[in-house]
């Protein structure tokens, strides 16, 4: 398939050797990951010029650290197995399904596609924690199926088995209102280079962005 693009400029100049403002992809993926740099191109239509920044790269980052996060939401949601749906979820992955489609039938305008997806992610956020674990995987599959389509991927890193006994340890204390005892392990769990949200559904586990 041939398509006919619109240019790719640099901070508002054309990308060229003489000027010295081109970029590799083989540079780019020195600092980023190939989703970031996906990612950033559907927030263009492909007739459009396309002005590369840096602050158009961490904006994708940011969209990519902000998925990873609602999938691992969704995945926390699943596994703790809620039955009770909730009936705002169907209608919003319904009306998402049409609009991207419609989206990508209008001159396979992706830029408009990758907006229902984030306004479907906005929207669920909201309820997350009542939704069902069906609908919680059956959303994520949606998000996920649309995403693999632009080759972009979104990893939800998982904690090692160290922090994950620390987690549970810090719960029970929890449970038996240890308070001060589960707050000074929660710290030992941020100085490992992770943070716990405790949630209805559970306590959320990430990783804390460039720990190592």
């Amino acid at each position: 398939i041939w398509l006919h693009v619109g240019m790719l400029t640099v901070i508002g100049k054309k990308m060229s050797k003489s000027l010295g403002n081109f970029m590799t992809v083989r540079k780019f993926l020195k600092r980023h990951s190939p989703s970031a740099l996906r990612l950033a191109f559907t927030r263009y239509h492909y007739r459009s010029p396309l002005d590369y920044t840096e602050s158009v790269i961490a904006e994708a980052e940011q969209s990519l650290s902000l998925l990873s996060k609602f999938f691992a939401k969704l995945e926390l949601v699943a596994a703790a197995r809620h039955k009770k749906a909730a009936p705002a979820c169907t209608a919003l992955l319904s009306r998402a399904n049409t609009k991207l489609n419609d989206a990508l039938a209008d001159d396979f305008n992706i830029p408009q596609a990758m907006g229902e997806i984030f306004t479907l992610v906005s929207k669920t956020h909201s309820i997350v924690w009542n939704i069902s674990a069906g609908e919680a995987r059956t959303i994520a599959r949606f998000i996920q199926d649309t995403l693999d389509m632009f080759g972009i991927e979104i990893a939800v890193p998982k904690a090692p088995r160290t922090i994950r006994a620390l987690v549970k340890q810090r719960e029970l204390l929890r449970i038996h209102k240890q308070f001060m005892h589960a707050d000074a392990l929660r710290k030992r769990i941020e100085s490992l280079g992770y943070k716990v949200e405790d949630t209805p559904v559970g306590p959320l586990v990430l990783k804390i962005p460039n720990s190592k």
